[in-house]
């Protein structure tokens, strides 16, 4: 499927996560990312495919290519909770592992707050780095 997708943020992995019109949460891998020099605000055509099925729930969608359609640097789209953005980081680039400073840091939040929110997290595994 084609649809316009405006990208949401990139991540420390240099990946990034988009939502489409509909608000289905799209993945770029970090090859997208990098050749097409992708940024938050912009507005891509993305040619999707299923996500994995193990990541299907949070985020349906992963594009294989795109087509930067405009820039707009004025518009920020972030998930809407603290969870959520640690979620999507998390998921983003399944060989990453992050301490909680790393998350805190790409993620721009108190470092305390995404300890605890971790530390109540029972889908998120480890007491060290993090991943799902």
């Amino acid at each position: 499927e084609v649809k316009e997708v405006i990208i949401e943020e990139t991540t420390y992995a240099d990946s990034a996560f988009g939502v489409t019109e509909e608000g289905d949460g799209v993945f770029f891998n970090s090859r997208i990312v990098q050749k097409m020099g992708l940024k938050g605000g912009q507005t891509v055509q993305a040619y999707l495919v299923p996500n994995f099925p193990d990541k299907r729930d949070s985020i349906p969608w992963r594009a294989m290519r795109v087509e930067v359609t405009h820039e707009q640097e004025n518009i920020e789209v972030t998930p809407t909770t603290t969870l959520d953005r640690i979620h999507r980081l998390l998921k983003g680039d399944m060989s990453v592992m992050w301490t909680v400073t790393e998350i805190a840091e790409e993620l721009e939040e108190d470092e305390q707050l995404v300890a605890r929110l971790l530390a109540e997290d029972k889908s998120v595994m480890s007491t060290t780095v993090y991943f799902m």
